[in-house]
């Protein structure tokens, strides 16, 4: 049986909000750029992967196939979908309309299914640079070495002591999605981390 959460409400601002937030204000030599990425649709999706009704419905309305291999992504247009767990996803979508229409079309699926709006309690934050990867290193645990973790691989893991998803968008470019509550000390913690790794 399909579940169905209600739409969260419109977001009054950003998750990250003001001119500290546009710009880090880092020196012009730091190697690195920090920027929130406003997206109106995140979806948190959930499936069994092995049900072709379920697969055939979504890549028929996000245009391409679910990633199935573990902390992978995949790519279609604007829209990115990030490997969770083997029955769960989450969907970026920079067209709000999207959490509807993957409501709608789910509704019409037997078995387990479930189709979340959570736009609105998590931020997306980029860093992109020389010195990234090395800011990030200095708070996770994990192998981000441009060999190890490359475009179209995701990780979950902690940052600072925060949950987040980090998505390797480039050699030079990794996005964070994190929960609104921790999004400002997070932000905050990135700001500190370039002082960290004393960048001539």
């Amino acid at each position: 049986m399909s579940e169905i959460s209600p739409h969260a409400a419109p977001m009054a601002r950003p998750p990250l909000d003001g001119l500290e937030y546009r710009s880090a204000l880092l020196p012009e030599n730091a190697g690195v750029t920090l920027s929130q990425r406003v997206l109106p649709g995140l979806i948190n999706l959930r499936g069994q992967p092995d049900a072709d009704a379920f697969r055939h419905a979504v890549a028929e309305i996000l245009g391409g196939e679910l990633p199935l291999t573990p902390n992978t992504t995949a790519q279609y247009g604007d829209v990115t979908l990030c490997w969770l767990r083997p029955d769960e996803w989450l969907v970026m979508t920079p067209d709000a309309q999207t959490v509807a229409t993957v409501q709608e079309a789910l509704q019409q699926i037997h078995g387990h299914t479930a189709v979340t709006d959570v736009s609105g309690g998590y931020a997306v934050i980029r860093l992109s640079g020389r010195q990234a990867r090395q800011v990030l290193a200095k708070g996770c645990t994990l192998d981000l070495h441009p060999r190890q973790f490359t475009p179209g691989h995701c990780a979950q893991s902690l940052l600072a002591k925060a949950d987040v998803l980090l998505i390797a968008r480039g050699e030079e470019t990794i996005e964070m999605v994190v929960r609104r509550s921790v999004a400002d000390y997070l932000w905050q913690w990135l700001v500190d981390g370039f002082t960290l790794i004393n960048i001539a």
